[in-house]
């Protein structure tokens, strides 16, 4: 048959409106006769001939017939279908619904298939599942809520082929369905951090986050998609290989995948962790966050090894950490969990800084490993300052007591009362002074590091360090004893063997650091590098030096912006800090913290105290970091990024800050009571840094902080720019604007660039306003080794342009500077230098405006002093003020001196120097000022200066050229010299000696008339000759055989004699008579 022989459709039943009987299923036999019924049709009656007594069919009972016929036919023309009906399936007549039958739902939507025989149970009653029917061809949607409590699906709900989940959820729940094949789709709208699992009663289900097609299989209900397993992935290009697409997609897993839904209102602490649990369980991998914000509430997060948190770019992605309550603990909001340390191992020898190898008494590690050696000995960067007591004459002083004198310290090794008159002085011993007993001690050159030893013989002055990190100084020499020092003692002196000691300080810092291994052969390590600290072996059980094996988890974070508390009030917590990234827990007792991490494109905002802490980490990376605030709060913390102790190979780059107090710092302390036995942060390299309202320093590595180096920064700060405190540090391409040039409000002191102790390198330097522009220090006695310094350019400063030195005791080494240009400070000294100087040198100076050019403390001292190549000028008081110089030479330079009366070079207290290439402009109106000025306190105080080559341009009037000073001796004044213009070119005081230079005077004289024979004699002044200097005299007329003489015949005063020779009486005219005196020493 074809589609076209499809009959027509009955469109009203036959005989609709007729009469017609209902046609009974019971036989009507007996009953009614003629009568047709479901049972017989119609009746044997009704066939037999009306003469043989039969009945005709009766009209009525054929239109009932025919009309249940076609109203069956018109409703299936109609695609009528019929519901279950409990009466017909029981009906003897049918018993039950055959399989295959289908009936309609009750309320129309669809049909019930029958999978079974003789089936009478009712599809939409309970249970109906059990007895074979299922869902078929069944529309619409089945809404159901979920909250607390599972849910069974009814018949008439698991019937509809798509399930909508909705309500707040406050537990993981299930929903039941019926174990029977079928396919649903569910689809989960609930809210709140929990699950739904679609299951059968005895099933394990499958949970649905959001929406999936899910199947029955007769016995659970199982996900529709195939298996990601089951299914191939194969990349592209030459030489890739196959896989599954669920190895492809578990490169990168999502913390979605685990429920986190990042709408910043959802609490998806929960499901971050278990989605970083699971990235670690799998052997680690890239944990995804896409864009949004992800609220975390619970106190911390744990992120585990080789686990990378990565976000979709700080612009994107936030983790938002503002809703946590009080935070107390000492762990951070983000925790990177170590893995631990092996056991120690008792290194059996000292081991020397740069060493390469050590001894251990055992085994444990192999090549390619990492270990860590440490010491209960004290880390040798940062002791407490050896003080001097102020010198004063007749006064008691005590053995053991150190006094300053200008420069040189000198300690008492007998007891007694000073004198009345000079201090001590000099270097040879002993020095008697009243009744004490004084001895030159060349502290200076201290450098804290000369270890103490069993038996040796101990000078006066000399530094030992015990291996308890004790340091003593000798006030009594003798020899030592087989015990080291163990005394604190502050009063009294401490005896060892015939030597007696001063203690002056301890070393607070333990030392630790990591390193590679590079070979193991017996009981003897090989490093893959030298150790940057020595660690000696005492023998002592009290000293042990150990080594570990240590393993390392490593982690990273990239890509998000982290949102903190923000409130100052909850700074003040019981129980430590709140960081928001941590390195690892605060807690030092505890060993298995180590950790590496690896952070890129973070952004941190209100911060309370510390957006990354690194603390007992190697090899780790920032890079992209911005830590920004809301303007100033003098809270505690504001921090950036915390290198903490134990760290090393740290490695910073692009960091900005805003608002905060400091973008890194480091851990350090000058207290004795830090114990950092993990070691002081060392080996950190930071680049390309800039930071914008600043209230304190962007930069900040604390005392004890070890190695290092920051090149490229451009810092607007309110307070210090930057602060280095660390030892061997170098600082290069900075550009510093302190904004602010007093401390008021603030705690670092308004320097642009402060270095307090260590060895330093910067280059390529601008500062710009700020108290101090460039303030090098010592103020913890750490004896700074070396400064190298070139191209550094300070304007602005308020009171010192660059000052070394805080006092007179700060120690340094060798200091050399080069390319120095400093501007326009407005109170004190563009350049002042205060402390213990071993070597000074500095080439290419430019100074312009402060009170002075060059200052020296008046008791700092100067073992080597050279300048070269400088200009200093608008000065407002001397362009050099240099005292306490030893072996030093200035050459090159120009002096231009503004309207003042002082002088333009001073050098005062120095010894064995020369002043050479030296030009000095002087102002019109600094008629009474002096070129160059030779000053001493006392007796030989200042010795052995030459003054050559210089040219002192003055103006008329009374100035000097060369004023030398009372107490100046074997000066020099050489005739190289220019001195122009200058009323007196040379001035020698009473007391002075030296010799050279020259000086003028002149006078009316009108000589007598003379006999032959006769001679008269008068005097002129001239300033500064002495007894002894040689004296040239001329007269403006002419002598006619006259014999013109002079010499000095007073302090200042020179007799010149006329005497007539010639045998006749000769009568000269008034003229002018001019003398020159000859400096012969």
């Amino acid at each position: 048959m074809q589609l076209s022989n499809s009959p027509g459709k009955l469109v009203l039943p036959f005989a609709n409106s007729g009469n017609k009987n209902s046609i009974p299923v019971a036989s009507q036999i007996g009953i009614t006769p003629g009568a047709a019924s479901l049972a017989d049709g119609f009746p044997p009656l009704t066939m037999t001939p009306v003469a043989a007594g039969g009945v005709p069919p009766s009209g009525l009972d054929m239109n009932g017939i025919l009309f249940e016929l076609s109203a069956v036919v018109r409703w299936a023309n109609a695609g009528g279908g019929y519901p279950f009906d409990a009466d017909f399936a029981t009906d003897i007549n049918v018993n039950g619904y055959p399989k295959g039958a289908r009936v309609m739902r009750s309320d129309g939507l669809g049909y019930w298939f029958n999978t079974v025989e003789n089936n009478t149970t009712d599809p939409e009653a309970a249970g109906a599942a059990a007895a074979g029917w299922v869902p078929d061809f069944t529309n619409g949607v089945t809404a159901v809520t979920m909250t607390s409590a599972n849910v069974t699906l009814t018949p008439l709900q698991y019937g509809k082929p798509i399930i909508v989940i909705t309500g707040t959820l406050t537990a993981n729940l299930n929903l039941i369905f019926p174990a029977i094949v079928n396919e649903w789709t569910v689809i989960n709208n609930t809210t709140g951090a929990f699950t739904i699992t679609c299951k059968t009663a005895t099933g394990a289900g499958v949970v649905v986050n959001t929406s999936a097609l899910i199947v029955g299989d007769g016995t659970d209900i199982q996900s529709a998609v195939p298996d990601a397993s089951l299914v191939g992935y194969s990349p592209y290009g030459t030489g890739a290989i196959a896989t599954s697409v669920q190895t492809k997609l578990r490169e990168s897993i999502s913390v979605k995948d685990f429920g986190a839904v990042g709408d910043g209102v959802t609490d998806d602490t929960a499901a971050i962790q278990a989605a970083i649990d699971a990235v670690y369980g799998m052997g680690g991998g890239r944990l995804l966050f896409p864009s949004g914000t992800y609220k975390v509430s619970a106190s911390s997060l744990t992120l585990r090894d080789k686990v990378q948190l990565i976000g979709a770019g700080s612009q994107c992605t936030t983790l938002d950490f503002s809703a946590q309550a009080a935070f107390a603990s000492t762990t951070g909001f983000i925790r990177v969990m170590g893995a631990g340390l092996g056991a120690l191992q008792p290194v059996t020898a000292s081991v020397a800084e740069g060493a390469t190898s050590l001894t251990v008494s055992g085994s444990g590690v192999a090549a390619g490993d990492m270990i860590q050696i440490r010491s209960t000995e004290f880390y040798d960067g940062r002791p407490e300052p050896i003080t001097a007591v102020a010198y004063s004459a007749s006064t008691a002083y005590t053995k053991g007591q150190i006094v300053n004198v200008n420069g040189n310290w000198y300690v008492c090794q007998t007891a007694g009362t000073t004198g009345a008159s000079s201090p001590p002085s000099g270097t040879s011993n002993p020095i008697t002074d009243g009744t004490v007993t004084w001895y030159y001690a060349p502290m200076v050159d201290a450098s804290y590091q000369t270890p103490w030893s069993a038996i040796e013989v101990i000078t006066l002055g000399s530094l030992r360090v015990t291996y308890a990190g004790r340091i003593y100084v000798c006030v009594t020499a003798g020899t030592t004893s087989s015990t080291e020092p163990t005394s604190t003692a502050t009063v009294s002196l401490v005896t060892d063997g015939s030597v007696s000691w001063r203690y002056v300080a301890r070393y607070n810092c333990r030392k630790a650091e990591f390193a590679g291994v590079q070979s193991v052969s017996g009981t003897t390590i090989n490093l893959s590098q030298p150790l940057r600290m020595g660690y000696p072996q005492a023998g002592s059980s009290a000293y042990t030096v150990e080594a570990a094996k240590v393993s390392f988890t490593k982690a990273g974070i990239s890509g998000f912006t982290i949102n903190g508390k923000g409130l100052p009030n909850d700074i003040v917590q019981t129980g430590g800090y709140k960081y928001l990234f941590s390195g690892s827990s605060a807690d030092i007792a505890v060993d298995a913290i180590w950790a590496s991490i690896d952070c890129d494109d973070l952004t941190f905002t209100n911060i309370e105290q510390v957006g990354i802490k690194l603390q007992s980490c190697y090899d780790c990376s920032v890079r992209r970091f911005r830590i920004i605030n809301n303007p100033k709060n003098l809270i505690s913390q504001q921090y950036g990024i915390w290198v903490a102790r134990g760290s090393s190979n740290i490695r910073i780059s692009d960091y900005y800050g805003r608002n905060s107090r400091h973008i890194i710092t480091t851990d350090g302390s000058t207290s004795l009571s830090q114990d950092y036995y993990r070691g002081v942060p060392c080996d950190i390299v930071m680049t390309i840094g800039s930071g914008d309202g600043i209230w304190q320093s962007a930069v900040d590595t604390h005392a004890g902080a070890l190695d290092v180096v920051a090149n490229g920064g451009v810092f607007n700060t309110l307070d210090c720019g930057v602060k280095f405190r660390s030892k061997r540090t170098s600082v290069s391409n900075f550009l510093i604007n302190s904004l602010t040039d007093n401390a008021s409000g603030y705690s670092d002191g308004a320097f642009s660039l402060y270095f307090d102790g260590g060895d330093c390198t910067l280059s390529n330097i601008e500062t710009r306003g700020g108290l101090f522009g460039v303030r090098i220090s010592d103020t913890s006695g750490a004896s700074i080794g070396g400064i190298v310094g070139a191209n550094i350019l300070v304007k602005d400063a308020r009171d010192y342009g660059i000052r070394i030195g805080n006092n007179a005791w700060d120690a340094f080494g060798s200091i050399n500077l080069s390319g120095i240009t400093v501007q326009y400070t407005k109170n004190n000294y563009n350049l002042f230098l205060n402390g213990q100087f071993s070597e000074f040198v500095l080439n290419g100076l430019v100074s312009n405006g402060g009170t002075y050019g060059i200052r020296t403390g008046q008791l700092s001292s100067f073992k080597r002093f050279s300048l070269n190549g400088f200009s200093v000028s608008d000065f407002t008081d001397e362009g050099l003020y240099l005292e306490n110089l030893t072996n030093f030479a200035l050459s090159g330079g120009v002096v231009d001196k503004p309207n003042t009366t002082a002088a333009a070079i001073r050098i005062r207290n120095s010894k064995v120097g020369v002043l050479n290439g030296i030009t000095v402009n002087m102002a019109a109106s600094s008629a009474s000022a002096q070129g160059v000025v030779l000053s001493s306190a006392s007796s030989g105080m200042t010795d052995r200066v030459v003054v050559d080559g210089v040219q002192v341009n003055l103006p008329s009037g009374t100035a000097t050229g060369v004023y030398i000073e009372a107490n100046a001796t074997n000066c020099t004044v050489g005739p190289a010299c220019e001195l122009r213009s200058c009323t007196t070119q040379i001035a020698w005081n009473a007391g002075t000696t030296g010799r050279g230079g020259y000086m003028t005077g002149s006078a009316t004289y009108d000589p007598p008339s003379l006999a032959s024979g006769a001679g008269a004699t008068t005097t002129v002044a001239v300033s500064g000759a002495a007894v002894g200097d040689a004296v040239y005299c001329s007269f403006s007329n002419d002598l006619q055989g006259i014999t013109l003489t002079g010499y000095v015949s007073a302090g200042s005063t020179v007799a010149v004699r006329f005497q007539n020779n010639t045998g006749g009486t000769i009568d000269l005219a008034s003229g002018a008579l001019k003398v020159t005196v000859v400096k012969m020493g």
